[in-house]
C-alpha cells in the first residue's frame, strides 16, 4: 500500500461513479466505487504488464477502465429495485412523466454499445 495507490483508488472510484451520478442510489455508488478500486488495480498491475503498453501515470488503467466499468454498472444499478431512478422518457417529458418500466437487458446492452462506440471512436480519432 502506498499514498499513490490510495489516491489512484480514490480517483478510480470517482471516475467510475461519474456516469452513474444522479441515476443510482448511495449503496450502489459505494459498490461501484469499491469495484472500480479493485478492477483498476488489476488493470494497472496485471493488464499493463501483460500487454506491455506505456502508461507511466496509469491513466488508461484508472480513467479508461474505471469509466468503462462505471458506464456498464450504471445500466445494472439504475434499476429501481436496486435503488436507482429507472429510465425517464425525456422525449415526452412533462409534469406527469414518470420513469419507464425498467428493462435490465435493454439498458445494459445500451450501456455496452455506448462503451464500444466511444472506445472505437477514441481509437480511430
Amino acid at each position: 500500500p502506498s499514498l499513490l495507490g490510495g489516491a489512484s483508488g480514490a480517483v478510480a472510484g470517482l471516475v467510475a461513479i461519474t456516469p452513474a451520478c444522479g441515476w443510482v442510489g448511495p449503496g450502489a455508488a459505494i459498490l461501484i466505487g469499491l469495484a472500480a478500486g479493485f478492477v483498476c488495480l488489476f488493470a494497472v498491475v496485471a493488464i499493463k504488464k501483460q500487454f506491455g503498453y506505456d502508461d507511466a501515470l496509469d491513466v488508461f488503467g484508472v480513467h479508461g477502465i474505471g469509466g468503462i466499468l462505471g458506464a456498464i454498472l450504471t445500466g445494472i444499478f439504475v434499476n429501481p429495485s436496486l435503488g436507482g431512478v429507472g429510465v425517464t422518457d425525456y422525449l415526452a417529458f412533462d409534469a406527469s412523466s414518470k420513469a419507464l418500466d425498467y428493462a435490465a437487458g435493454a439498458q445494459i446492452t445500451a450501456q455496452i454499445v455506448a462503451v464500444l462506440v466511444a472506445t472505437i471512436w477514441t481509437a480511430v480519432v
